[in-house]
């Protein structure tokens, strides 16, 4: 069955019924009868709509106002909870029974240490190569060098 909603399946049984009526000479008085149990059906799916209109705003409300009960709840709580800390004191072993944990010293935190990182120095590095001395000489005693190498 395919899914209709609740004003389409209304605005069908209100045009079968328009159509019965207007063709009641027509038609066998059984089907008059069947009509009029069709009327009253649309009359009570009608009144319950209605109520469920009713029934769905009311259900907002109400939602609304537990809604607003739990917050005044927890803030009563979170109050009884000060109160029970100022009685007993912030390490007080009854303090768990109240859904309070126990607040113990405070620790340090270790500092952390930096090492520095041993970067080699210019002592212990070795040349790969002999590095090359500029060329002093003119451009051909330059390929002349070149040449013999």
């Amino acid at each position: 069955m395919p899914k209709v909603s609740h004003e389409q399946a209304l605005a069908e049984m209100e045009s079968v019924l328009g159509m019965v009526r207007a063709n009641a000479d027509r038609l066998p008085p059984l089907a008059l009868q069947v009509a009029d149990k069709l009327e009253a059906i649309i009359a009570e799916f009608k009144a319950a709509r209605i109520e469920q209109q009713d029934l769905l705003a009311k259900r907002i409300l109400k939602t609304e106002e537990i809604m607003s009960l739990i917050a005044q709840g927890n803030r009563a709580a979170r109050d009884l909870r000060a109160f029970v800390i100022l009685a007993l004191g912030t390490r007080h072993p009854l303090l768990k029974q109240f859904g309070i944990g126990i607040r113990g010293r405070r620790r340090r935190k270790a500092r952390k240490v930096s090492v520095p990182t041993a970067r080699p120095s210019a002592a212990r590095l070795e040349p790969v190569e002999p590095a090359l001395e500029p060329f002093a000489g003119s451009p051909d005693d330059l390929q002349a060098a070149a040449e013999g190498a």
